[in-house]
């Protein structure tokens, strides 16, 4: 339960990202923008979930966990940093 509820809390991010998003894209294109945004979104998740069972099914469930959660961690520590430079400049 407390990872379901992290992982519901790291979501939030969404709800803050949608009106940005919207916001920056001119009206006349905000219904392709979104259109597109969310089939970007899903194309990702869908790839993950296949990847995932090819490289569980490879290395084991334990290890695929362990990879995945390494590269998630070096995704969002690389995205903090980045954003932290352009803060400072």
């Amino acid at each position: 339960m407390a990872v379901f509820f992290a992982v519901g809390l790291a979501s939030v991010y969404s709800t803050i990202l949608n009106p940005v998003f919207v916001r920056a894209v001119d009206p006349a294109y905000r219904g392709r923008a979104m259109g597109v945004a969310v089939a970007g979104i899903n194309l990702a998740q869908g790839t993950a979930a296949v990847t995932a069972g090819l490289f569980a099914r490879t290395f084991g469930a334990a290890h695929t966990v362990g990879l995945y959660g390494a590269t998630g961690a070096a995704v969002t520590l690389l995205a903090g940093v980045t954003v932290w430079r352009r803060r400072e400049r």
